[in-house]
C-alpha cells in the first residue's frame, strides 16, 4: 500500500490510463513478491520498485505498439445484422430440418 501510488504513477507515466497500466503495476508487485530479498537495504526499496515498475510499463507499451489495434464495428451500426434475432434463425431452421428428416 505504501508504494502504490509510486508504481502507479510510473506505470502511467508510459501508458496512461489504459488497463495495460494497472496490469505493469500488478507485475510490478509480482516481481517485489519473488525477488524482495534481493533488495538488502529497505531504503533502496522505492528506487527498485519504481525501477522495476519503469521496466514493466516500457515492455507493455512495447506489447502494445507490436500489436495493433483495431475497433470492433459498431453492433447497432445500420445494416449489421442483429447477432441475437440470426441466432434464433439458425436455430429455427436447424429445428424445421430435424422436423423434416
Amino acid at each position: 500500500r505504501r508504494y502504490a501510488g509510486l508504481v502507479r504513477a510510473a506505470c502511467r507515466r508510459h501508458l496512461g490510463d489504459r488497463p495495460e497500466g494497472d496490469d505493469a503495476a500488478q507485475a510490478a508487485f509480482l516481481v517485489l513478491a519473488r525477488d524482495a530479498g534481493k533488495v538488502a537495504d529497505p531504503s533502496a526499496l522505492p528506487g527498485w520498485l519504481f525501477r522495476v515498475a519503469d521496466r514493466a510499463a516500457r515492455k507493455a507499451r512495447g506489447r502494445l505498439a507490436r500489436r495493433p489495434t483495431v475497433p470492433l464495428a459498431d453492433a447497432d451500426a445500420p445494416g449489421r445484422p442483429d447477432p441475437a434475432a440470426a441466432a434464433r434463425e439458425r436455430e429455427l431452421r436447424d429445428a424445421v430440418a430435424d422436423e423434416l428428416t
